[in-house]
């Protein structure tokens, strides 16, 4: 049997090595030039592949919402009707000029937006005076007081209003319940 010597195996002495040793040496060398050859030609395409992967994931999560929002469409619409129902019996006909129905609608408007809950809306019989007309509203909401204050602080910088006689009581966790009196001013022209 003949002994191996590290030393005879440096890349000088190559052509001294056996055969065998030799042939394996090149094939690894050509399997290693192969596959990282391979690797960089189609490394591109598996990023491309594993991106059209996680859209095409996106996209089945996508449906599959949009397949239990139309499963729920009538249920929505349902209460649609509901809160339009309420709304109409919250809000009673009062004969003033065109300004309070848009302010009504402002009011609801804003207390969507603030994620205000609008539970009553009391008008009051309109007063008339030498130089104005004053009309008296009362507001039931509920909210966080963050969400009241927003609110409010829209609603005064919207039109010639006044607040008067408010209450402020806990209802549950962090929502207050309010009841507030509204007084709208509109000019007479003479």
């Amino acid at each position: 049997m003949r002994r191996i010597n590290l030393p005879d195996f440096s890349l000088e002495k190559i052509s001294q090595w056996p055969l065998l040793t030799q042939s394996l040496l090149a094939t690894l060398m050509a399997c290693t030039l192969v596959f990282s050859a391979y690797g960089m030609m189609i490394q591109n395409k598996l990023r491309e592949r594993r991106s059209l992967h996680q859209q095409q994931l996106q996209l089945m999560d996508d449906v599959a919402g949009k397949q239990q929002w139309s499963a729920m469409l009538p249920v929505y619409q349902q209460q649609l009707n509901a809160l339009h129902t309420r709304l109409e019996q919250m809000v009673l006909p009062v004969a003033i000029d065109s300004y309070l129905p848009k302010f009504l609608q402002e009011i609801a408007v804003n207390a969507n937006d603030y994620r205000v809950i609008l539970e009553k809306i009391i008008p009051e019989k309109e007063r008339v005076g030498r130089f104005y007309r004053e009309m008296g509203i009362t507001l039931v909401l509920k909210g966080s007081y963050r969400q009241l204050a927003l609110f409010l602080s829209h609603l005064a910088n919207s039109a010639q209003v006044s607040f008067h006689d408010f209450t402020i009581n806990d209802s549950d966790g962090n929502k207050l319940h309010m009841m507030i009196r509204l007084k709208i001013y509109q000019g007479i022209r003479t």
